[in-house]
Parts: C-alpha cells; sequence; structure tokens
C-alpha cells in the first residue's frame, strides 16, 4: 500500500474514477473526502478539485478581505491585499486549467481593480488553457474582470452573449468583449487554436483578432436569432478570404447572414486546403449555392447546412436550387464528403412553425430522389442526415440504390413529404440485409401494416433506431409485432424513439421485455452447459 502512495501516476488513475467520464468534472464532495483521507491523497486531490471552475468566487474568497454585503448584495474587498496574500492565491491559480463561467454574482468592479493592480504584470492564471463564458443577463464580470482571464498558456476561449442584446453593438458585453479578444491577440496569438462566439457581433477589432491566431484550427461565429440582413456590413468574400489565410483552419461554423453577401457572384476561387468541416446557418439555398460555387477545398468531409426559408407571403421562388446546390457542393469538396447534415432553421417566419409537412412541400417543393442521384450518390457517405421533407416520396427502390452507393454508411435520417408513397415496414428489413454497417438510423414509415417478423435472428448493430409511425393504429397486436420485428433485425437498439411519446412507450416495453427474455434464456443456457462440463 505505501508503494501506491508513492506513486503519482496510480494516486491519479484513483483519483480519476470520481470524475464525470464526460466533461471531467471532478465530484466536489467526493473530491474533497479524498483529499482528507491521508497526506499522500491530499496534492493530487486538491489539484483537480481546482483544475476545473465555474465561478471567479473561489479564487475571490482566497483574499482575507473579501467579503459579501447583504446591504448592496455584492462581494467586495474591505482592505487591501497584501503581497502574502497574492503569492497564496498565486500557488492554488497556478492549479486552474479550465474555466466554465455561467453563474453570475455581483462583484464590485474595484475588487477586480485592486487584483489588477496586487498582480503587477504577473498572470492571475498562468496555467489556464480554455476559458469558457456563457452570459445571460449583463454584466457578467467588468472589463477589468475579463483582462484578468488572459493566461500565456491559453488555447480556447469561448464566449456567448444574451441573444437580446445582439442589435446592441455598444453593449457592455460587446465592448469588454471586444475589448477581450484584442487584449488576448496581442499577448497570446500563437497558442489559442479554438475561438467560439456566440451572438456578438463581428466589429472589425474581434476579427482583426480573430485573423491574428496563426495558429487556428476551430472557429464558431453564431447567433441563435434571426435578424433582418446582415448585422455587421462586413464583406462577406473578404472576410473568406482572410479565413483563407489561417492554414491551420480545419473546423468553420458561420452564421452567414452576419456579412454582405453581395460580391460572391464573382468568378475568384477562396482556396482553404485544409478545412475538414464547414457549418453554415441562416442560410437561403441560393446563397449557400453562392458561397460553395465559390470555396474550394482539398480535405472537407463533413457539411452541415441551416437552410432558412423565404415568408411565403413575400415572392420567392418556387422552386428550390437543389441540384445548382448539390452540384456546388460536389465541385468544391471534390466529392469526398462522407457527412452531410440538411436542417431547416429554427429562425423562420413564425407562421411556419403551424404547417404540415404537405403544406411546407406544397409552398417549398423539393425534388423527387431521381432528381438528386445526379449529384448525391457520387459522394461516399458514411454519415446522411436530411431533417426536412425535401422528398415529396420514399421507396424500398430507393434504399437500394443507396445501400449500392454508400455501403459504408453508419448514420442515415430522411424525411419524406406526404404520406402516400412512403417506406412501409418492409424496408427494415432491407436496411437489415444492405447496410450492414448502420448505428443509427431515422425514417418515416407507413405502419398501416406491420410485416411479420424474420424466423432467424440478426446480428445488426444497429443501436439507435427512431421511427416515425404512420397511419399507426395502436392496436396490442401490432404493437407486439412491430416490437419483435423491431428486436429480430436489430437486436443491439438499446434507444428507440418516434412520433411522441404515447406511441413509442408501449412499444419500448414490448422491446425490453423481449431483450430480458433472450438475456435469461442465454443464460439458462449457459448453465446448462456448465453442469454438462
Amino acid at each position: 500500500m505505501e508503494k501506491v502512495l508513492q506513486n503519482e501516476y496510480l494516486l491519479n488513475e484513483i483519483l480519476q474514477a470520481f470524475e464525470d467520464r464526460d466533461d471531467q468534472v471532478p465530484d466536489i464532495t467526493t473530491m474533497h473526502s479524498a483529499a482528507l483521507v491521508c497526506r499522500a491523497f491530499r496534492k493530487p486531490a486538491e489539484d483537480k478539485l481546482w483544475r476545473t471552475l465555474e465561478s471567479l468566487l473561489p479564487i475571490l474568497k482566497l483574499l482575507p478581505t473579501f467579503h459579501f454585503s447583504r446591504e448592496s448584495g455584492s462581494w467586495f474587498l474591505h482592505g487591501p491585499i497584501r503581497s502574502v496574500d497574492i503569492e497564496r492565491l498565486l500557488q492554488v491559480t497556478a492549479r486552474v486549467q479550465r474555466i466554465f463561467l455561467s453563474r453570475e454574482y455581483k462583484v464590485e468592479a474595484s475588487t477586480y481593480l485592486a487584483l489588477s493592480r496586487a498582480l503587477g504584470e504577473r498572470p492571475l492564471l498562468p496555467n489556464l488553457r480554455d476559458l469558457d463564458i456563457s452570459v445571460r443577463s449583463p454584466p457578467a464580470t467588468s472589463t477589468i474582470g475579463l483582462q484578468l482571464l488572459i493566461s500565456p498558456n491559453q488555447t480556447s476561449i469561448s464566449l456567448a452573449m444574451n441573444s437580446n442584446n445582439i442589435d446592441n453593438v455598444n453593449s457592455p458585453n460587446h465592448h469588454d468583449c471586444s475589448l477581450y479578444m484584442q487584449r488576448l491577440a496581442s499577448e497570446n496569438a500563437i497558442g489559442i487554436t479554438l475561438v467560439s462566439i456566440v451572438n456578438i457581433k463581428p466589429v472589425p477589432e474581434v476579427l482583426d483578432a480573430i485573423f491574428s491566431f496563426k495558429n487556428l484550427s476551430q472557429l464558431q461565429l453564431q447567433v441563435r436569432s434571426l435578424t433582418e440582413g446582415d448585422i455587421s456590413g462586413i464583406d462577406g468574400q473578404v472576410f473568406l478570404e482572410r479565413l483563407a489565410a489561417l492554414e491551420n483552419l480545419a473546423s468553420l461554423n458561420l452564421s452567414v447572414f452576419l456579412f454582405n453577401w453581395n460580391s460572391m457572384e464573382s468568378q475568384k476561387l477562396i482556396h482553404m486546403p485544409n478545412l475538414t468541416e464547414l457549418k453554415l446557418d441562416c442560410c437561403t439555398v441560393l446563397l449557400c449555392s453562392q458561397i460553395l460555387q465559390s470555396l474550394k477545398f482539398d480535405a472537407l468531409n463533413t457539411f452541415s447546412l441551416q437552410f432558412s426559408l423565404p415568408d411565403p407571403n413575400q415572392p420567392h421562388d418556387s422552386v428550390f436550387p437543389w441540384r445548382r446546390f448539390f452540384g456546388a457542393l460536389e465541385a468544391c469538396s471534390l466529392s469526398k464528403l462522407s457527412l452531410v447534415k440538411l436542417y431547416l432553421s429554427s429562425s423562420n417566419p413564425p407562421n411556419l412553425g403551424t404547417q404540415s409537412a404537405e403544406q411546407l412541400q406544397q409552398l417549398y417543393p423539393g425534388l423527387s430522389f431521381d432528381g438528386w442521384r445526379q449529384h448525391l450518390l457520387r459522394f461516399k457517405f458514411r454519415d446522411l442526415r436530411i431533417k426536412f421533407p425535401l422528398f415529396p416520396s420514399l421507396s424500398n427502390d430507393d434504399l437500394n440504390i443507396m445501400a449500392v452507393a454508400w455501403p459504408a454508411l453508419e448514420l442515415l435520417n430522411l424525411s419524406s413529404a406526404t404520406h402516400i408513397s412512403l417506406f412501409n415496414t418492409s424496408a427494415l428489413g432491407l436496411i437489415c440485409n444492405s447496410f450492414p454497417n448502420l448505428q443509427d438510423l431515422s425514417l418515416d414509415i407507413n405502419a398501416s401494416q406491420v410485416d411479420k417478423p424474420p424466423h432467424n435472428l440478426s446480428w445488426h448493430k444497429l443501436r439507435k433506431l427512431e421511427l416515425n409511425l404512420l397511419n399507426w393504429s395502436r392496436r396490442t397486436d401490432d404493437v407486439k409485432r412491430l416490437a419483435a420485428l423491431v428486436d429480430t433485425l436489430f437486436p443491439f437498439v438499446i434507444a428507440f424513439a418516434g412520433n411522441g411519446w404515447e406511441i413509442t412507450e408501449p412499444i419500448n416495453e414490448q422491446l425490453q421485455e423481449l431483450q430480458a427474455a433472450r438475456t435469461r434464456e442465454r443464460r439458462r443456457m449457459a448453465v446448462i452447459g456448465n453442469r454438462r462440463l
């Protein structure tokens, strides 16, 4: 036991068990208890406690003169900060590597100013790597408070502000973030690899700071509420040309309407050789096609579009340019895409929320699958998600064509607009036999008649299944038959969903009973085999 306590690697592995596996945030209560177990546990446990913070209060509370005023409802300093206090503070803050600020506390600006003066040229958080600030109501910290959150070892910055203030470029949030980005660029232009800015106007000062991060690999500029027209006045083509100069940029997530795209019809190609992932939102299909026609990629494998619809009460094209869109996507990516997602943007005319799939298809007709085949089947998809009724109809024959073109497909998500010519339940058997690598499936199914399950149990590895059951009777016999069909074809399904809890819950209960019965039978056979031995 003594050798284990002297081994830092083994101690770290023991304490790692107390962390959340998804975001590696330690259980504070458990880690605090571990720090009190023995001297050997104390330092590694404290390191993990301080590694990730969700507020600046634990740091500020290390100052003896930092107190809370019940009268004003804010935190403040009631005395000077001594040099010995700063030394003790820095011993602890050197352990901090990640900060996620989402909870807001009222701290007087004079506190940050006094702390900044006491630190002098020394950084408050010398080993901070990741900073994530999500603010719901201004102000979260003062300008000086933000300036303290700059580290020479910082690699990522995520800033998300209140969407209600997006139009007010003079709000404290926008001003503070602009100053923060400028200083970060001046002090750590080499280390930053990830920048995410949400609901903050891309003013020239912020963009200049972004362009100075020469090792930037991931960039997100996004607004989660629709504003009429561009809200920056910055030329979109110039923006993309400057982005192309960032040689390490691999992922771009962009709200298109942040910029002015009037010049995108020019013939000049913008080359982004290392970009592997592109996400565009708040963008019409036509504008997206124009943008793609001006771009060239060598390594793009993931593309996502959240497209917006024009107001049906305003003049608009009766047919979207889907052929032009897929032609441009094929040309700019050299047909190397393996993942494509098409979603209807949540920022659309409000009256669209009550439209049915058939009504949307009448307002904005798509193309038949045959109309897409010329470009669509040239890609080697592993993941295809079209979460909008673009296809007037889909059939088993279409599935057969997809299976031949995309044998490595792992995720398939398709919707159709009408209820006349849909997949029936026989499509599930076809998918089981033709898509051996599929892990996640979402389809619209005509469930008026459920096929009988096959006699032999399949070994297909599908894990997630979502069926939008149309013409579903909800009869007990049909529930049992569909559950048996799914269980026989996809015995490893761990998540089944569909159009409403009241529809899927009875099917889920039947699936769980069938899976439990199969588990009991395997155990019984194992016991019999052991007895024979």
